[in-house]
């Protein structure tokens, strides 16, 4: 009784009492468990498939699998038995939740991920589970070739993202600030070693990787900026230097771009080597009246993984805040100086 109150289940239509090829569907209990455990093993083939197999992170795991799990779950937990959209999306969002646990247990993903990739999910998981919902009338042979369909046409559309081997644009992040002092003394402070600290907000302390410090060095006769960071430091080559105007350096590899949360001590999900790059960093000075200069940061960079839109909004605002954190510091010690 409890179970039935919770799924809101709806009396059988006529249509829905000819004969079954689940016949113990016709259960909301098991019905639920065998969805949930169903469309979990899918969700894990999927993931399996795209990221360890495939190597890709793009359009048929952050797209097509929420919306295909969802509509899938919903549309086996109606198979038999009409169901209430309620009910429907409860299933829905309970198999694509349990996929996300097996995922951290199994190590696959950490949760910094999983609360990024969160949103799209939960908005093309209630989109599937509606249009489940929507189809649960039709006839079961219908049903049975949809439900298979859906199984089979995620390795099709890996496959394709595989093969198109799509290039990710170049993104660019631009951050300013005013200082009240002229461009020679941002100049100097901006060359000289600059120790930035712990950057506040949630997503750095629970992983993202960002500047501690950072100072100009000389290495064969060649600059480079050294920047250090939590865990590591890194050796940026300067490939632009005109004083008390342009700095601009590059990197020849990019570091891990977070350490991530998980139950187990470490882990490394395959997103965090080589799908983040960025290809070079900007200081840029520009004089300003009053004596002062607005000195800004920039960042240009690849993210190869899809849908690039969404990806954008996450990797922009934690740059922004990053460079934000840096040109502050340099402010604040020119401005400090000046008394």
């Amino acid at each position: 009784m409890i179970f039935d109150k919770w799924t809101n289940r709806v009396e059988p239509s006529e249509h829905d009492k000819t004969q079954s090829l689940f016949p113990s569907l016709d259960s909301p209990f098991f019905s639920a468990f065998l969805s949930i455990l169903l469309t979990s093993l899918l969700g894990a083939f999927f993931f399996y498939l795209t990221v360890h197999v495939s190597k890709v992170y793009g359009w048929a795991l952050f797209v097509y699998s929420p919306l295909a799990l969802a509509f899938f779950s919903s549309m086996l937990y109606s198979y038999n038995t009409s169901r209430s959209l309620s009910s429907c999306m409860k299933i829905a969002f309970g198999s694509i939740g349990f996929i996300l646990v097996l995922l951290l247990l199994w190590k696959m993903e950490g949760i910094i991920c999983i609360a990024m990739a969160s949103p799209i999910i939960a908005l093309l998981g209630f989109f599937g589970a509606w249009l489940g919902h929507k189809f649960q009338r039709g006839g079961r042979r219908q049903k049975h070739s949809m439900l298979m369909s859906i199984a089979l046409l995620n390795p099709l559309l890996t496959g394709v993202e595989r093969q198109c081997q799509l290039q990710p644009p170049v993104q660019t992040v631009r951050s300013t600030v005013v200082i009240n002092a002229p461009p020679n003394q941002v100049w100097k402070a901006l060359t000289r070693q600059m120790i930035y600290g712990k950057h506040e907000g949630f997503l750095f302390k629970a992983g993202i990787t960002y500047p501690t410090s950072a100072e100009i060095v000389g290495v064969d006769n060649h600059r480079f900026l050294k920047v250090n960071l939590p865990n590591s430091e890194v050796y940026a080559p300067i490939t632009r230097y005109i004083p008390q105007q342009t700095l601009e350096f590059s990197f020849a590899q990019t570091p891990e771009p977070m350490k991530e949360m998980s139950p187990y001590k470490d882990i490394h999900p395959p997103h965090l080597r080589g799908y983040f790059n960025v290809r070079k960093g900007v200081f840029n000075l520009r004089p300003m009246p009053g004596n002062r200069t607005e000195l800004s940061g920039t960042t240009l960079y690849q993210y190869e993984i899809w849908p690039v839109e969404y990806w954008k909004l996450w990797t922009s605002f934690i740059l922004d805040r990053m460079h934000l954190k840096v040109l502050q510091v340099v402010k604040e010690n020119v401005e400090r100086k000046r008394g």
